[in-house]
């Protein structure tokens, strides 16, 4: 089925450890083809994140119910609405910080059906994303581009949900497209300052230790001190 290229326009929103992925969808194709028949549209997304950004699954999975299915329906509705979702690899280690490498990203997978109202203009779809630990740089600031250099990419086609002949639908050899990047900019810590935190972090967990243990001495102290004076009195 051939419908005109899918064009995305990428933005963030402002700057924070949770990010949203503001994702523009172009308004979908006719419904009629070349060839006269029918097509129910829906776009098909393949996004490769930066190493810096990941997807909590569980957050997804209260956002977009798993198993909806393409006849799910949106009547009215002037919104997209994913009917299908996964990441791969499926388990994301929300904890682990940044490691720079291909391997350690993840790829998350999106069936998404325009809205039911058709409009001249583009639908959003808000993806929401966290940043990892970021390691200290020399001007205390690290600039995260999607897609960039660094492996990330984005992949999508229209595809017609009467033609599909599996569900959920096969993301494999999706084109690959080239919207113009968008980049975010977050605070790190600086390599000047790592020496005096690699010291004051042990320094400041030895002394609230010290603290617990002493609070506990204290309490310990008091209670036996009680129980020998309710004695003398007996």
């Amino acid at each position: 089925m051939s419908f005109h290229p899918l064009n995305l326009t990428l933005s963030f929103s402002q700057p924070s450890f949770h990010p949203i992925l503001r994702i523009e969808l172009p308004k979908s194709p006719s419904e009629s083809t070349t060839s006269g028949l029918l097509c129910q549209p829906l776009i098909l997304l393949s996004i490769t994140l930066p190493d810096g950004l990941f997807v909590d699954p569980d957050e997804l999975e209260g956002r977009w119910p798993l198993n909806l299915g393409a006849g799910i329906e949106s009547p009215g509705s002037s919104s997209p609405t994913v009917v299908e979702w996964f990441v791969s690899p499926s388990v994301v280690d929300i904890e682990r910080p940044l490691l720079g490498d291909s391997a350690s990203r993840h790829t998350l997978s999106l069936a998404v059906k325009p809205p039911a109202r058709r409009s001249n203009n583009s639908a959003r779809l808000c993806l929401p994303l966290h940043v990892r630990y970021l390691p200290p740089s020399d001007g205390g600031w690290r600039t995260i581009v999607f897609p960039g250099d660094d492996g990330s990419e984005i992949r999508s086609s229209w595809q017609c949900i009467d033609s599909l002949t599996r569900w959920p639908p096969d993301f494999h050899d999706l084109p690959r497209i080239f919207p113009q990047p968008t980049a975010i900019t977050l605070p790190t810590g600086k390599y000047l300052h790592q020496d005096l935190v690699e010291v004051a972090t042990p320094m400041v967990i030895w002394v609230g230790w010290a603290w617990i243990v002493w609070r506990i001495w204290k309490f310990g102290s008091k209670l036996g001190a009680s129980q020998r004076g309710a004695e003398k009195h007996k």
